[in-house]
């Protein structure tokens, strides 16, 4: 079954405050997920944020970068927020981009690896360690996916995928790329999520949203992934 969500991004300059406002708004409209990115921002905190301020709508990192943070504290963050707000919340990890990390002085020799290392770490932390579960410790664990090796990845260990700007035909790649890994290690698809993102700009003046989606998309496409 098909839900809808909105992504909402702190880092553009938006103050807590204003996203609790947002997420309210979004929750009154029908939303049924809010996406939070981590840029210049903590993700966790954000979440924290929007779930206070909401009652019933679902947040999820967009993701945490787990080269930041160290798998135990990420696992307490997500535990006190999900104590905070029970089954509300999603932990979307990823590896982030090799350019972005580097520039801030983070080698990152072996990205997938680590991805694997780190969500051990967090399921036993999070007091789960049998990773054929659908939910570790209360919070589900999702994977940012771009290229098949990490999708395949994520339906070994992880409840769910977070696709973005994907074609129809890469998400359906996805997709089956994804079952039949599920098959493979005789895991329960329903279990399994798979959410992508799609840019949506809306303006009143149509030539102004069309130059921010360009900027927007061009940025993205000049990193390597």
């Amino acid at each position: 079954m098909s839900k809808l969500g909105i992504c909402i991004s702190p880092f553009m300059g938006l103050s807590l405050a204003r996203l609790a406002e947002f997420a309210q708004e979004s929750e009154n409209a029908g939303i049924e997920g809010i996406f939070i990115p981590e840029g210049k921002n903590d993700g966790l905190i954000c979440c924290y944020a929007t779930a206070k301020a909401t009652n019933c709508v679902m947040v999820a990192t967009w993701i945490v970068n787990i080269f930041l943070r160290e798998a135990a504290l990420c696992s307490w963050a997500a535990r006190q927020i999900a104590q905070e707000t029970p089954g509300r919340l999603i932990l979307g990890l990823g590896v982030s981009h090799r350019p972005l990390l580097e520039s801030l002085g983070i080698r990152v020799p072996d990205p997938r690896g680590r991805l694997r290392r780190y969500t051990q770490e967090l399921r036993n932390f999070l007091g789960g360690q049998d990773t054929s579960r659908p939910i570790a410790g209360g919070v589900p664990i999702y994977f940012a996916a771009l290229a098949l090796e990490t999708v395949r990845l994520g339906a070994e260990i992880a409840d769910g995928l977070m696709l973005d700007i994907c074609t129809v035909d890469r998400l359906q790649t996805a997709a089956a790329t994804a079952c039949d890994t599920l098959n493979r290690k005789g895991r329960s698809r329903p279990h399994f999520t798979i959410t992508t993102g799609i840019p949506l700009f809306l303006h009143p003046d149509r030539d102004w949203a069309l130059a921010a989606a360009q900027r927007t998309l061009a940025r993205y496409a000049s990193l390597p992934a």
